[in-house]
């Protein structure tokens, strides 16, 4: 009697297509291809990576000192790409002062297969000393602005403090009003708003200590006109 045996011998996969084209290099292949070569030719110890913001295919990075530059595509049908630099330090991100995309240095271009040489030299002779003295910039915005806030901070609370012994609150006073004494710096010529809130028969009666409170010589004793009505 015959039997049948069944082969135990896992069949290799054939591919259904044996002549298929190899895959189509794209435009961000290219790109990062070119990164490769520029961050051969870089000084230093760079190293690449995939890009960390949106639109990058690439990052350089520099292991000596730290700087991170991106490498972005142009968009739609242009062939080449533009670099970016690093990343800003959160608390300057809105000093920052690196030029917008109206600026046409801002970013600078380049086109698929430049030398990688010649963009090396860019990056290292322009892009990253620019980018250094952006921050520099930017850090020293912020701590000028930073004292301005503390001056303008101190000179509201020294007004307020002041007005708010000249015009204590009233034992009738409303208690659904708003904040008796506010004040306000404009920063225009380096002006204060001051406003006061109350009854205008209270106004009317503390306007001298209003006056006094605000350096103004007034008489005491002068009665402010009543309103006059008209028949």
């Amino acid at each position: 009697m015959a039997t049948k045996t069944t082969s135990t011998t896992p069949e290799i996969a054939q591919d259904s297509e044996p002549d298929a084209a190899p895959p189509r290099i794209t435009k961000y292949d290219r790109v990062a291809l070119d990164a490769i070569h520029i961050a051969a030719a870089l000084p230093g110890r760079w190293t690449l990576g995939r890009g960390r913001d949106a639109g990058e295919v690439a990052d350089l990075l520099c292991l000596d000192t730290g700087i991170r530059i991106g490498v972005r595509p142009w968009d739609r049908r242009a062939w080449g790409y533009h670099l970016v630099p690093g990343e800003i330090p959160r608390w300057l991100w809105d000093v920052f002062p690196w030029p917008g995309e109206h600026d046409p240095d801002a970013h600078p271009g380049f086109a698929v297969g430049t030398p990688a040489a010649e963009v090396a030299t860019y990056i290292h002779d322009t892009l990253i000393p620019r980018y250094h003295r952006a921050l520099a910039q930017a850090e020293t915005a912020k701590r000028e602005r930073d004292e301005t806030r503390a001056r303008e901070r101190a000179a509201r609370n020294q007004i307020a403090a002041q007005l708010q012994r000249g015009f204590p609150p009233a034992s009738d006073h409303d208690p659904h009003w708003p904040e008796r004494v506010q004040v306000y710096y404009l920063g225009i010529h380096d002006l204060m708003r001051i406003q006061l809130t109350m009854p205008v028969d209270h106004a009317i009666a503390r306007a001298p200590a209003l006056a006094r409170a605000l350096g103004a010589s007034v008489d005491d004793t002068t009665t402010p006109p009543h309103p006059t009505t008209t028949p």
